[in-house]
């Protein structure tokens, strides 16, 4: 088992089995990548070694004649650790294009229909980050391809195989990184237009302000003139008349006036109001 470490352009397609011979002499190197964020590379390499700053490279290995590509990164600008014999240098796997497929994503994921608008304020929803906020899952960042793309929380995309001939001996080991959270505690603010509609029917609470429950007036005319109609808008209280029917009759006497009281059988009113709840 062979390591290869080779200068690369970042739009570049090498060809392996080309490569003669690494670029460094790699003393150590580690492979990290955590859910959601994208792949590093740790080497440790001799002191005297010559690095190109924020240059890319590529890290293969070469198995039985077979090579296969681990990882595609850009150096950072200085090492982290340095001695008088080595140092360890770092390289991240972050696309050139990182915004432009960030984008991209944004817009199909706002497209599809897991995608809920109510968990993302719309000052926010142009950021591919925040638009993650609102449905279980993560960007995928790929170690070596660079391609982005969205990996479900609970729903794995592929399973990845390994054999014995592409572990080290006694070096795999499985541990929890982070503990899983118990619970989630959410805050939701969210408006929206509510109409509701109802019909009551007023007039039995009319009726009740009169004598014998009718109603009795010295002004028919103004009453009949002033008496809302069937439809008629009540202000601007949301409310208006369904049906309105106002019937005079004859009393069984009049008094010394001689003046015929007028009433209503029915009145009622719909509830027509549309109320904003926040």
């Amino acid at each position: 088992m062979n390591f290869f470490f080779k200068w690369s352009d970042p739009t570049a397609i090498l060809d392996l089995d080309k490569v003669d011979k690494t670029d460094l002499d790699i003393l150590d190197f580690s492979l990290t990548q955590r859910e959601g964020e994208i792949a590093l590379c740790q080497l440790t390499i001799p002191l005297t070694a010559e690095l190109k700053s924020h240059q890319y490279a590529i890290l293969f290995v070469e198995i039985d004649s077979k090579r296969t590509l681990l990882f595609k990164g850009k150096l950072t600008s200085l090492p982290m650790q340095i001695n008088d014999i080595q140092q360890r240098v770092e390289f991240f796997a972050l696309p050139a294009d990182a915004n432009t497929q960030l984008e991209t994503l944004r817009d199909n994921i706002q497209k599809s229909s897991e995608w809920d608008e109510l968990f993302v304020e719309p000052a926010q929803r142009h950021d591919p980050v925040e638009v993650l906020e609102a449905m279980p899952s993560l960007f995928c960042w790929h170690p070596f391809t660079h391609q982005v793309s969205i990996s479900h929380l609970f729903h794995g995309r592929e399973n990845v195989c390994y054999d014995t001939s592409q572990i080290l001996q006694d070096s795999f080991c499985v541990k929890v990184a982070r503990l899983p959270k118990p619970y989630i505690n959410m805050s939701i603010v969210a408006e929206w237009i509510q109409e509701a509609t109802g019909e009551i029917n007023v007039f039995p609470l009319i009726e009740k302000k009169f004598t014998n429950n009718k109603i009795n007036t010295l002004t028919a005319n103004g009453l009949m003139n002033s008496w809302p109609r069937t439809g008629q808008l009540l202000g601007r209280s949301g409310y208006a008349v369904v049906e309105s029917d106002l019937q005079p009759i004859l009393p069984g006497s009049t008094g010394v006036l001689n003046v015929y009281p007028q009433m209503t059988e029915k009145l009622l009113l719909v509830m027509r109001r549309s109320t904003v709840f926040t």
